[in-house]
């Protein structure tokens, strides 16, 4: 599921999924506005006409604001961290010293630490046996390490010897395939498209910018295309409906779709179309899965104090009820799939939405499907109890020391349990998720919430589409 990290500052916006932080180093570095690339080949020179534009006088706003953000995130992660944390062990040999119990607790407040913990003494390891204490500069070497993959790899390449490499992670794979500049089913697509239409002496800043931009701007849930600075180059056929003006051109492009439409159509012609109940439950599901969204996003922004200790949790309840949510909506579509005179229907819409229809349709017959029938009934809107009871012993077992705090107090959010949080990642990751034990948790995890979500987001166009198109009388 996804990760979380400090509160947000005031009018930050979400953070979404296993965020990749930048390091100090480039702190400083970061003068041009995130994201910015171009998606086309008359574009694909980043230094050009359009390009220009994303470093204009008039973008300066959106830059600083993710600046400042930025900072602000940063400032709070130093305020919250124990200095002792990193003088402890600032070698690999004092690492495989301290111990991965040491090192559980020193980062038991991040999530999963303990696959993290055993990772770190690994590596530490590998690097003083075959190594020499010292982190090598070769892609190989850094990949036959414990807990490192390309990615990680790509970022070590780049932030300690200056390689011009891109590290692609949940917001570039995103922003890439969203957006047109470099789509991919992989990562690895993505990034080698990407090395092939940023020019070379933007390569080593690259991935900061792009991170920037999908962590504060082309968010997965509810990205601000209000104030994405190359909405009009988007490719992506859902984005948000606004006018924008082209600086230097004077005059305001509108682009496709209004941002906000409201019609009125009345019951009783609804109610006489012979598809009122597919009509009427596409409505829900639309309403139920966008209030779902918002509070996921309000949960994972929110500065209250209360939340702060519950962010983890909250949005892993957030997420599992989204996607049981998803489930139910698929029960519609299945409906409508088996059914001739609903399918006629779909046929008279635009292509756009048949389009949608068909990509929702085809994830019936993946893993991911069946993955969500055992969320939806053991631990979305159930509570399945031979998986509880084999969560619990084999925690008790892999980790026999293992205690878990259990608070009471005023405010409801203070009665909290923690082993109920083991029990329920354990169930998903482990039972439902079916991640081994080998494997990276959170990023394996992630890949698959992702692929729901991105299907999930295609299944709301469809059911907003062919609702707007069925009902206009």
């Amino acid at each position: 599921m996804a990760k979380t990290g400090a509160p947000s500052p005031a009018g930050a916006p979400e953070k979404i999924g296993a965020a990749a932080s930048i390091p100090a180093a480039s702190r400083k570095r970061r003068r041009k506005a995130s994201g910015g690339r171009e998606l086309t080949e008359e574009q694909a020179a980043i230094g050009g006409k359009k390009s220009a534009r994303l470093r204009s006088a008039a973008n300066r706003p959106n830059l600083e604001q993710t600046r400042r953000w930025d900072r602000q995130w940063r400032r709070r992660d130093r305020a919250a961290w124990d200095p002792g944390r990193t003088s402890a062990a600032d070698t690999p040999e004092k690492m495989v010293k301290l111990g991965e119990t040491r090192v559980r607790e020193l980062i038991k407040t991040i999530e999963l630490y303990r696959t993290t913990a055993k990772n770190m003494i690994a590596l530490s390891q590998k690097l003083v046996t075959e190594h020499g204490g010292k982190v090598s500069h070769d892609r190989a070497a850094l990949e036959g390490l414990p807990g490192v993959g390309r990615k990680t790899a790509n970022v070590v390449l780049n932030v300690a010897f200056g390689e011009p490499t891109i590290a692609v992670d949940t917001h570039i794979f995103r922003v890439g395939n969203r957006t047109g500049l470099a789509p991919g089913k992989t990562p690895l697509e993505v990034e080698m498209k990407l090395m092939q239409v940023v020019p070379e002496k933007y390569r080593l800043h690259a991935h900061h910018w792009l991170i920037l931009h999908g962590r504060y701007v082309c968010l997965a849930r509810r990205p601000l295309c209000e104030k994405c600075i190359i909405a009009d180059l988007c490719k992506w056929p859902g984005k948000t409906a606004f006018s924008v003006a082209s600086p230097g051109e004077g005059q305001t492009k509108e682009l496709p779709m209004p941002r906000s439409t409201t019609r009125v159509v009345k019951t009783k012609k609804i109610a006489d179309s012979g598809i009122a109940s597919t009509v009427a439950r596409l409505m829900m599901i639309v309403n139920d899965m966008a209030i779902v969204n918002e509070t996921l996003r309000m949960w994972s922004t929110s500065d209250d104090e209360r939340w702060k200790s519950r962010k983890g949790g909250g949005r892993a309840l957030f997420g599992r009820v989204q996607m049981s949510y998803v489930y139910e909506a698929l029960e519609v579509i299945k409906d409508m799939r088996d059914s001739v005179t609903l399918m006629a229907e779909v046929d008279k819409c635009t292509k756009k939405t048949q389009d949608c229809f068909a990509v929702v349709a085809a994830f019936f017959d993946t893993d991911d499907y069946k993955k969500l029938i055992l969320l939806r009934n053991n631990v979305g809107f159930h509570y399945n109890a031979k998986l509880a009871e084999r969560a619990v012993q084999e925690i008790a077992t892999d980790f026999p020391d293992d205690a878990s705090a259990m608070t009471l107090g005023e405010n409801p959010l203070d009665w909290h349990f923690v082993l109920g949080d083991k029990v329920q990642d354990k169930i998903v990751i482990r039972y439902i998720f079916e991640v081994p034990k080998d494997k990276d948790i959170g990023k394996e995890s992630d890949a698959i919430a992702g692929r729901v979500f991105d299907m999930a987001e295609k299944l709301a166009e469809f059911a907003g589409y062919f609702i707007w198109e069925r009902t206009n009388y």
